[in-house]
């Protein structure tokens, strides 16, 4: 809801909730991995706390592997750390679970290019984002890319 949703008067409280929610999940079962996804989610779109969105997406795969998500969460706090040779080997740890998942991985290799300096190849899967999605998910990486 907050990051997609909520009118921007609603975005802080729909944060709150979603944090204290997946606590209290925590509370009630410490080993749920979509709860530790969901803080993960959490450290990463509103917090930007990387460290602890890498540390709650290396819980929710140790408690179930086959979630693809944490993957990418993590692969998004690398590039944010600045730590782009880790990146792919979570893109493509991402893919063998959930091969049906193209946005996500193009994505994520689309900022990655950008932020390596390869233009080109940025604006290439960035705008393979934009054909695939209904969402403008790309839009300021490609702009950036374009410039």
């Amino acid at each position: 809801m907050c990051l997609r949703f909520a009118r921007e008067a609603e975005v802080q409280p729909w944060r709150e909730r979603a944090k204290r929610e997946a606590h209290r999940a925590l509370e009630l079962d410490p080993n749920l991995a979509e709860a530790h996804l969901a803080l993960a989610a959490i450290y990463r779109h509103t917090e930007f706390d990387w460290e602890r969105t890498i540390e709650e997406s290396r819980r929710a795969l140790e408690l179930n592997p086959g979630l693809d998500l944490p993957h990418y969460y993590r692969a998004v706090a690398f590039y944010h750390l600045g730590l782009l040779e880790l990146v792919d080997q979570e893109i493509q740890a991402g893919i063998e679970i959930n091969p049906e998942n193209q946005i996500e991985p193009l994505r994520t290799r689309g900022i990655t290019a950008l932020l390596s300096g390869q233009y080109a190849e940025a604006v290439s899967l960035l705008e393979r984002v934009e054909r695939l999605s209904d969402q403008p998910l790309a839009d300021p990486h490609l702009a950036l890319a374009y410039y």
